[in-house]
């Protein structure tokens, strides 16, 4: 079950919902550094130096890529992330963010 919790920050209350997926990531994730997760349209983006450099949605993380690392996705075959436009009830891959190795 997700908990909705509220904290301030610099005047104004960001909402964040706490998913335990999402914590167990950030801990995994905590040798990098100061890593934060931001509640966002259904899921969370995973950041560090305020800079977005993953996405979690429905328990599955996501790495961003770019024309470096793709190739390596690409070849171990992990999927870019996609969602459902509700309207036509087809899928949109986003190919900057692949799943984790």
């Amino acid at each position: 079950m997700k908990n909705i919790t509220a904290h301030k920050s610099k005047g104004s209350i960001l909402v964040a919902k706490k998913n335990e997926f999402v914590e167990y990531v950030l801990e995994l994730l905590g040798p990098l550094g100061p890593v934060r997760a931001k509640a966002m349209f259904g899921g969370f983006g995973i950041y560090r130096d305020n800079l977005m450099f993953g996405l979690v949605a429905d328990d599955i993380l996501y790495f961003k890529v770019d024309e470096k690392t793709r190739p390596e996705f690409e070849a171990k075959g992990l999927p870019p992330f996609t969602y459902e436009k509700r309207a036509k009830n087809t899928q949109c891959p986003i190919t900057r963010h692949r799943r984790k190795p």
